[in-house]
């Protein structure tokens, strides 16, 4: 996702709840009609059209009509004052003074402090707003809307008012269960034919404990929407007794948000000089597919080192002791047990990687 400017702020996320009113649907044209909500001396929250899923848009509509900001948990007085600022004079006098007082930024304005700056706003205010709605959903809401639905926060200069913009992922049905795609709807070439790469929710499942620990809170919800829309590399590959997959290779974000990030993490440990003008990305694992129509279909994610993967193969066809195999195995299932990425056994990976099967790799130029 690109970073967004000043003029045009972008807060993560949030969720579903109990519809407001059969007004503010087309049922007829299955579409959300326009809706704004008054909030006095601060931004208004602003829906447009849109046909992302109406149970879900009008959900997250009824929640956003309860929220007060000084019911807002842990929305102080000074972070208000940011909000009436942008009601008052302007989105860019109300991002000046989050800089000036709640940033305590002294250093003349410049792209990359602005850019930065930016990025803990985006982060600090769409926890606000994430956080309210997300606590005012149940377990099962959750579950059925996310992460296969998501929306944004948008600060509008000329409105001084918040609007707040719907993605989705499309469906594919299928016998047994659907599958998911993002809208851009990327490829894979298998048997030299292209087809869209979808995931069956149990991938998304497992791809998500790859990522993720535990519950899925709004910035994870958020961000893993987002990884699931966004580019990344699948490698076609054939596993064991001729079945077709792909690897699944998600880029190493950079930045202030990111300094912690597993991604990083995989290029500090492998890459020993990086390259600034190169994107890198890092090895998830692998999706058995299979076909269906125009697509490629994801069942599962194994993990590197799980039975009939590459990495498998490195193992039991190393010169190492059959002990010594047994113990590799071993630390392959208790990474698989953790189910995140805070998880990763990096020796392990750092052998496979050695060993004739990257972990990491850099494609030339910037990804958008």
């Amino acid at each position: 996702m690109s970073h967004p400017s000043p003029m045009h702020i972008l807060h993560r996320n949030a969720g579903e709840s109990v519809l407001p009113s059969a007004g503010n649907i087309d049922l007829s044209n299955n579409i959300i009609l326009p809706l704004r909500m008054n909030k006095g001396p601060y931004p208004d929250f602003r829906i447009e059209p849109t046909t992302v899923n109406p149970p879900f848009v009008s959900a997250v509509a009824a929640i956003l009509k309860t929220l007060r900001y000084r019911d807002v948990e842990g929305m102080d007085t000074t972070t208000r004052k940011v909000f009436t600022t942008m009601k008052s004079k302007g989105f860019t006098a109300g991002f000046k003074y989050f800089i000036d007082n709640v940033l305590f930024l002294r250093q003349p304005y410049n792209p990359v402090m602005v850019h930065q700056a930016t990025d803990i706003f985006d982060l600090q205010l769409g926890e606000y707003f994430g956080r309210y709605v997300m606590d005012r959903m149940t377990a099962e809401q959750i579950a059925t809307f996310f992460p296969f639905y998501d929306f944004e926060f948008h600060a509008h200069d000329d409105t001084r008012s918040i609007e707040v913009t719907f993605t989705a992922l499309e469906m594919l049905p299928m016998q047994g269960g659907n599958a998911y795609y993002a809208p851009s709807r990327p490829t894979i070439h298998i048997d030299d034919m292209a087809k869209v790469v979808a995931f069956r929710k149990h991938a998304i499942d497992r791809i998500r404990e790859r990522i993720y620990a535990g519950e899925l809170d709004y910035r994870r919800t958020g961000s893993f929407h987002q990884r699931l829309q966004e580019h990344h590399l699948f490698e076609p590959r054939v596993l064991y007794k001729g079945q077709q997959a792909f690897a699944f290779w998600t880029r190493a974000r950079t930045g202030i948000l990111y300094r912690n990030s597993n991604g990083l993490r995989f290029i500090r440990e492998l890459v020993p000089k990086c390259d600034s003008r190169k994107d890198y990305w890092y090895l998830l694992g692998y999706c058995p597919v299979t076909i269906h129509h125009g697509f490629a279909v994801a069942q599962t994610l194994l993990y590197p080192g799980f039975k009939n993967t590459p990495e498998y193969g490195l193992i039991m066809n190393s010169a190492l002791s059959l002990s010594e195999k047994h113990h590799m195995l071993a630390r392959v299932q208790a990474w698989e047990e953790g189910r995140n990425e805070a998880q990763t056994d990096m020796n392990l990976v750092r052998w496979f990687h050695e060993h004739g099967s990257p972990q990491v790799m850099a494609t030339d130029g910037k990804t958008q």
